[in-house]
């Protein structure tokens, strides 16, 4: 048994679901994570990334070891039209700062299945690209971090612990192996299928 979005559901059921998405699960023994990354599939989805923020944003696509490849970034209210596959997850970074950006309010996005009109045209489906609502704190933090040097944070006359935590800055692979163990209750919450 595994648990996904506070109930309890067989491994099976789980990799059976996974694999109707496109997903390649990797599973160690016991309650071990899935590894979040792209599955094989012909299945085509075409999407518009629209980025609805103020910050540049740079998408990122995991490829089939799970690795994230950045693709060019989105600048401010403007689109980007792109061809991907069922099953293909992306995520979404402000280009300056690497903190995480919501898609369609999630955290992970995957691709839907594409049509195909009558007339061979495809239809693009919308995908919304946003800042999440950030606490007072990491706000603040992202603020000092773009105007005080790094190397100035610990003359800054606030708390140690804050003084560590500007130093910690967003780390895209240690999100990625967050992400990735979607034995956890939340975990589902933050991901759009």
């Amino acid at each position: 048994m595994i648990c996904l979005g506070g109930a309890l559901y067989n491994l099976n059921y789980v990799i059976s679901f996974a694999s109707m998405r496109g997903l390649e699960v990797g599973v160690s023994q016991g309650s071990g994570p899935m590894l979040l990354r792209s599955g094989p599939s012909l299945v085509r989805s075409f999407v518009v990334f629209c980025n609805a923020s103020s910050r540049r944003v740079r998408p990122v696509w995991l490829n089939y070891k799970g690795e994230p490849q950045s693709y060019p970034d989105i600048l401010p209210h403007r689109a980007r039209a792109m061809h991907t596959y069922v099953g293909h997850p992306w995520l979404f970074r402000d280009v300056v700062s690497g903190d995480k950006l919501l898609v369609n309010g999630k955290e992970v996005f995957f691709p839907p299945q594409g049509v195909v009109e009558q007339d061979g045209n495809v239809r693009y489906i919308p995908i919304h690209i946003t800042l999440p609502v950030y606490s007072l704190k990491e706000r603040c933090l992202q603020v000092v971090r773009v105007l005080v040097p790094s190397r100035d944070f610990g003359k800054l006359n606030i708390a140690h612990t804050l003084q560590e935590e500007l130093v910690e800055t967003p780390d895209l692979h240690q999100e990625l192996a967050q992400l990735s163990h979607l034995s956890s209750p939340r975990a589902t919450e933050r991901l759009e299928y």
